[in-house]
């Protein structure tokens, strides 16, 4: 028993002999000095897709005609997927409800109530150019309903390297700044964390409009921005 207690106590000290040899060779006695710095990066590019979301929105007191009417609208405006070489892949629905709404006015009034029948579907279109005429032919067809329409880029991978180079090297300089008017000298990075992805609104510009004919919708896709933010902790002396 008295061996056992003997060598558990021998155990004990030699961690914590260990762990004050730590200490001793540590940050605590000799501290690391360090600066903090944030760094951003930003880069642009042209949109290469857009996606919106359109649709028909039917009325009538009676629900087989207000269906019967949204159906006919929809089949014009699949024409004009078809037109423009759409793939299925590339639209779907997004939104289709039915609902009633009773008339307004006294319990006992004879008026009748509306049906509301709408469908909505979102579209990926990747001819940027022909948007515009897509959306007038859409309208035209039988779309009464357009909202959302995004500019986006497909693949971004690329873009946001370059950004997250630029973070980088926008913090160095930053840090070297800090450090020469402090009066000291950098010695190199301790760590690097990522602090945020965006990819921005759009950066409108007048002379990118898409039109593709006198009476089509102009539409202005500008430039896409990517951002990236990185945070670095710098060692200085």
């Amino acid at each position: 028993m008295k061996k056992k207690t003997l060598l558990a106590l021998l155990i004990i000290a030699a961690l914590s002999t260990t762990v004050q040899n730590v200490y001793s060779e540590g940050s605590m006695e000799h501290p690391v000095k360090t600066v903090t710095v944030k760094g951003l990066g930003r880069v642009s590019a042209a949109p290469d897709i857009v996606r919106l979301n359109l649709g028909v929105q039917s009325f009538d007191s009676n629900l087989s005609s207000a269906i019967a009417d949204n159906n006919s609208r929809m089949a014009g405006i699949m024409v004009v997927l078809k037109k423009y070489s759409i793939p299925e892949s590339d639209y779907r629905t997004s939104n289709f409800s039915v609902y009633y709404q009773p008339p307004y006015g006294a319990e006992n009034s004879q008026e009748e109530g509306t049906y509301h029948v709408n469908n909505n579907i979102f579209v990926e279109f990747n001819d940027i150019d022909q948007i515009g005429g897509f959306i007038d032919e859409a309208l035209s067809a039988g779309a009464n309903m357009f909202y959302g329409l995004d500019y986006g880029i497909k693949n971004t991978e690329n873009l946001i390297k370059e950004a997250r180079k630029l973070a980088v090297l926008n913090a160095i300089e930053l840090a070297d700044e800090m450090a020469e008017t402090a009066g000291v000298t950098t010695t190199g990075i301790i760590s690097i964390e990522e602090l945020q992805y965006y990819g921005g609104d759009l950066i409108f510009s007048a002379d990118m409009g898409a039109r593709t004919g006198s009476n089509s919708i102009t539409t202005i896709p500008g430039k896409k921005p990517i951002e990236v933010q990185v945070q670095l902790v710098i060692g200085i002396k």
